[in-house]
């Protein structure tokens, strides 16, 4: 669930000596969110803590200290340069938001009164215009001589309550950061048109999510985005709507699907047809990475079901690199996984350091906790899976079904319970069954057998050839999951580390 979180909005002013004292006032946005949210990132540490830090940036010659004065000049143009789609209803994010000063003439002087005030209404005036229809309110700042007033003051923009604490560096760089207390803004249901910027598509919320995917299913002349980027500048919660509304999912993508370490929080798709995900087609040239569906969300179907991609395409070079899914995925048919459902003949996939913790269900067959069913080429690397999972046959901790080559490296299913309901041993701690004629190598892959825990073997139906490199693919026990020294090859530190005392997670 999200919890309560905290974001940060910097003012920077920066004194510079231009003939008389010139303020330029720039103003970013940074981010700061909760532990149990997602990834902080921008001017605060990576786990969501972040303290937003001012920066001096100037000429390479600092100018001297300017004395301590009642009065400063100011530009005659003083505004700040309108939002436009970015959000501040948003929990998490970096989002620069850059002042716009005119400072070839000057006014008149102004009092420090003055400053904040001129300050204040720019503010009040650009949030009204781009943000909120409601009225947008400041509490008075202070500004004394060359220092800034320490005090805490109140905003309210809408319903967020914020703070503004302040402070002053010694290159006389005032850093006022304004912290607010929000939930990320609920999808609506509705679609919000994006036009790119510099060629890339930005998400921003739910309306542009939907809109990227109303896109890709229009009748004539669908968008596929072929070699265009979509990238996520927020974490967005579509809230779980259901019924008339409900998300439908991209359909097919064959552009770039940057994550930015951004969240999808409620994602409901549940539909009685087949090729069902968050994309429901990976054609050619498809790349998702480092984006994450959150616990809470559900993703269900018939067959060609995965929480991020039902099917890559036939022929279809395609990688996804550095997601992960809490979701619980259930499909009705066959070819179901916790990333992808499928694989179409010919196609070329990577999967990188990407995780399933979600519940994973294929009434039928091909059921595997990171990949249903290979009928390309596919190659998984410093991966894991730790839902459980669960089909009629071919059911796999990793992967359902190899049909085609397949190849897994320095990966681990910590599944506790992977189960073969249709009376037949076809359930394995790596892979459900190889076809004959396939080749599957796995190099330094885990899974979890202890007693009743997990499962024996790393193969449930193997007609094909099982090659075992490496330290040798091996199960392990609860106990030996904690130790480093089970993954003898594995690079900790760099690409994996062992602090949950459970099992390795991927290094954040």
């Amino acid at each position: 669930m999200i919890t309560e979180f905290s974001n940060q909005f910097i003012l920077q002013l920066k004194k510079v000596l231009l003939g008389s004292v010139l303020v330029v006032m720039a103003v970013v946005l940074g981010a700061c969110s909760n532990d149990t949210i997602g990834n902080g990132n921008g001017n605060g540490n990576g786990n969501g803590n972040g303290n937003g830090n001012g920066s001096g940036d100037g000429d390479d010659t600092q100018p001297p200290t300017p004395p301590v004065v009642s009065q400063f000049d100011l530009g005659k143009d003083f505004t700040i340069a309108s939002l436009g789609n970015k959000n501040f209803t948003q929990a998490e994010d970096n989002i620069s938001i850059y002042s716009i000063d005119d400072v070839s003439s000057v006014d008149k002087e102004k009092t420090e009164s003055e400053i904040a005030d001129e300050l204040k209404v720019n503010i009040e005036t650009t949030l009204e215009k781009n943000i909120t229809d409601t009225a947008v309110t400041f509490g008075d700042i202070g500004i004394t001589g060359n220092t800034v007033a320490e005090d805490t003051l109140t905003v309210t923009v809408a319903t967020i309550i914020t703070e503004i604490s302040t402070a002053k560096t010694a290159t006389n760089t005032y850093t006022f950061t304004i912290k607010f207390n929000n939930t990320l803004k609920k999808w609506d249901g509705s679609e919000l048109a994006i036009a790119p910027v510099n060629g890339v598509y930005e998400i921003y919320n739910g309306s542009h999510l939907a809109w990227i995917a109303q896109q890709t299913r229009l009748v004539d002349t669908p968008n596929n985005f072929t070699d265009k980027t979509v990238r996520f500048m927020n974490s967005v919660d579509m809230d779980n709507i259901t019924g008339a509304k409900a998300f439908t999912g991209i359909y097919l993508f064959k552009g770039r699907l940057e994550g930015n370490h951004k969240t999808i929080y409620g994602l409901k798709i549940i539909k009685s047809t087949e090729l069902v995900g968050l994309i429901s087609i990976l054609g050619d040239g498809g790349y998702i990475n480092n984006l994450t569906i959150a616990e809470g969300s559900s993703i269900k179907g018939d067959n060609y079901l995965g929480a991020f991609v039902g099917q890559v395409t036939t022929g279809a070079t395609a990688t996804i690199k550095g997601v992960t899914n809490h979701a619980t995925v259930e499909g009705t048919g066959n070819f179901v996984g916790g990333l992808v459902g499928e694989s179409g003949t010919g196609s070329t996939l990577t999967i990188d350091n990407s995780l399933n913790t979600g519940y994973i269900f294929g009434k039928a067959n091909n059921v595997g906790g990171l990949f249903g069913y290979n009928s390309g080429s596919l190659t998984i690397n410093n991966s894991s899976n730790i839902g459980n999972v669960k089909g009629a046959d071919y059911v796999g901790g990793l992967v359902g079904g190899s049909f085609a080559s397949t190849t897994i490296t320095n990966s681990h299913s910590y599944a506790k319970s992977v189960t073969a309901t249709g009376g037949t041993t076809s359930a394995g701690g790596i892979v459900g069954t190889i076809w004959s004629g396939t080749t599957f190598i796995a190099t330094n892959v885990y899974w979890l057998h202890d007693g009743s825990t997990g499962i024996a073997g790393a193969v449930g139906l193997n007609d094909g050839t099982f090659t075992n490199t490496g330290d040798k693919s091996s199960s392990l026990t609860i106990a030996e999951f904690k130790e480093q020294a089970s993954f003898n090859s594995w690079l900790f530190g760099t690409i994996w580390e062992l602090t949950n005392s459970k099992y390795p997670t991927l290094k954040k």
